[in-house]
């Protein structure tokens, strides 16, 4: 803490984490202030997954821009050791870690869980048409955070005061502000194929993440789709396989719990059960064609109820005539 980043003005600030690869730091700009999110790597034989991120991320950029849902890749640095990629600073917590600070999943509204899941299917789909697959889905990925609508520094002196009163006045989450989701963590996701690469330099690592698409069982095994811990390629459905137990723990008001067989009796909402039974099919082709169309249900969730009760009520019609009809 407080050394300056090797030929920058970056002053690193706090330990954020650490990994296979190396180091998370946060760093401050000692002129700009702003703060930017520093993955380093000490070790050449170690940089691979810092260079596979870059190469995704650069992927991204030439196809979608920024997404405001997914945390971007800023700058890199593979010269020399310390290597180095520069992410954008996220001003909030994982998913279990803001959950837990809201006094655990239970205790955010339904209406919340659902948008955060839907943001994070934004961001899916948007990697997926880039055709980029993330591979390792969970809440440790997912950063969440209030959205002001503003960027970093630029909020006024009176909103930070209003901002101030209504944390204190009502929980931090009900109707004051809007929760932003975003996917980080590329680092073992991979291309769809080959195709998505063209035009781009094949360099070494640019080959590996078409060539590692047999090395299926890499990821969270919570999270994982059936077909690759069957050593079967990954594909841009396995994606939603995982984000469908990231939904499903968020209903549940659990962020450690694991699927097994009998997770359906636990969901009480046939349309959000639906919706899972979508994600989890053991058919690949049975689950959600894109991660959009589920991100699509979970935000017409009150509509689709509203016609499950009308063709109940339909039904309920239909089946007393027949019965008067019957008694005629």
């Amino acid at each position: 803490m407080g050394q300056v980043v090797p030929n920058t003005k970056w002053v690193l600030e706090q330990k954020l984490g650490e990994g296979g690869f190396g180091e998370v730091w946060l760093g401050r700009h000692q002129t700009m202030k702003e703060r930017r999110v520093f993955k380093f790597c000490f070790r050449a034989d170690r940089v691979r997954s810092l260079k596979r991120e870059m190469t995704l991320f650069r992927l991204l950029k030439e196809r979608i821009g920024d997404h405001p849902n997914i945390v971007a890749l800023r700058d890199v640095f593979f010269d020399e050791p310390p290597f180095y990629v520069v992410m954008d600073y996220v001003e909030g917590r994982d998913l279990r870690a803001w959950s837990e600070e809201r006094g655990g999943v239970v205790k955010v509204p339904l209406e919340v869980r659902l948008e955060i899941v839907a943001q994070v299917a934004d961001a899916l789909q948007a990697a997926h048409d880039a055709g980029v697959i993330h591979r390792d889905v969970k809440p440790a990925n997912i950063l969440v955070h209030r959205n002001n609508g503003r960027e970093e520094g630029h909020s006024s002196k009176s909103e930070i005061r209003n901002q101030k009163s209504e944390i204190e006045s009502e929980p931090p989450y009900v109707g004051c502000y809007e929760v932003q989701a975003k996917l980080t963590d590329f680092g073992i996701g991979q291309v769809v194929s080959e195709e998505a690469l063209k035009g781009m330099t094949k360099a070494g690592f640019t080959q590996t993440i078409v060539a590692e698409s047999s090395s299926s069982q890499t990821g969270s095994q919570m999270y994982m789709a059936p077909e690759l811990l069957a050593g079967k390629p990954a594909s841009t459905r396995s994606d939603i396989y995982s984000l469908g137990v990231v939904l499903y723990e968020m209903l549940v008001g659990d962020l450690t719990r694991p699927l097994t067989t009998d997770w359906a009796k636990e969901i009480d909402d046939p349309p959000l059960r639906e919706d899972l039974q979508q994600c989890f099919a053991g058919n690949v082709r049975e689950r959600f064609a894109s991660a959009g169309q589920l991100a699509v249900n979970l935000r017409s969730l009150d509509k689709r109820r509203a016609a499950l009760r009308a063709r109940e009520r339909a039904a309920l019609r239909r089946g007393m005539l027949r019965t008067a009809a019957v008694a005629a």
